[in-house]
Formats: C-alpha cells, structure tokens, sequence
C-alpha cells in the first residue's frame, strides 16, 4: 500500500439524484469495508464526480452527499469515521464529456484513495 493509491469501486449505485445507496451496492461496501478492516493503518478519502449534466452548483452538493452516504455506511459497519474523509468532486475529475448515458455512467464513479498510512 502506497499513499495516493486510488482504487476505482465499481458497482455501486445510488438512486438518481439522491444519496440512497441500493441495495446492490452491498457487496462493493463490504469490499471497501473489508480492506479497511484488514488495513487499519489506511486513513482514505471516499469521493467521486457527479454527472455533468447537473449544474455545478447541484453536481457538488450531490457528489459530497453521496460520499457522506458511503462513510455513514461504513461507519455502521464498523469502521472509524477518524479514517474516512468524504469528498465532492461535482464535475471535476471526469473521465469522458460526450452527453451519452454510458460516459455518464463512468463519470458517476466512487473512488476510494488512499490520504495516509498511520
């Protein structure tokens, strides 16, 4: 494990313009929980952009709900919330711009990225 390290979490979805994690997600969030249980030096920054089709202004409070939405879930799981620090990226960090509904399917993405190790 390196500072920076940034792992790309797939498959975890919430409802569309809201911070409802469903319960499909369940096995990623036990993924994410599981590496923190088994790396309990890692201290990690949960975020990830929202679409670009929303204004910025609701990009950013969406994207940071969600984050809050992802640490709240591991803090009922278990895990401290001294080591989780949720970040909104909005519209920042994207991976493609095309206005299709795959692009953004991949913008809407968490990333799990490692700030520190105790």
């Amino acid at each position: 494990l390196e500072e920076g390290t940034v792992f790309r979490i797939e498959n975890i979805t919430l409802e569309a313009n809201s911070d409802v994690l469903q319960p499909i997600s369940e096995e990623a969030l036990q993924e994410i929980k599981n590496f923190l249980h088994t790396n309990p030096q890692a201290v990690v920054e949960i975020g990830g952009p929202a679409s670009s089709l929303a204004s910025t202004e609701f990009a950013e409070e969406i994207s940071l709900k969600r984050a809050r939405a992802i640490v709240r879930y591991l803090y009922q799981n278990g895990i401290e919330t001294a080591r989780l620090f949720p970040v909104g990226y909005g519209k920042r960090y994207r991976i493609c711009s095309a206005r299709t509904a795959d692009c953004q399917k991949r913008n809407q993405r968490v990333e799990v990225k490692i700030i520190w190790l105790q």
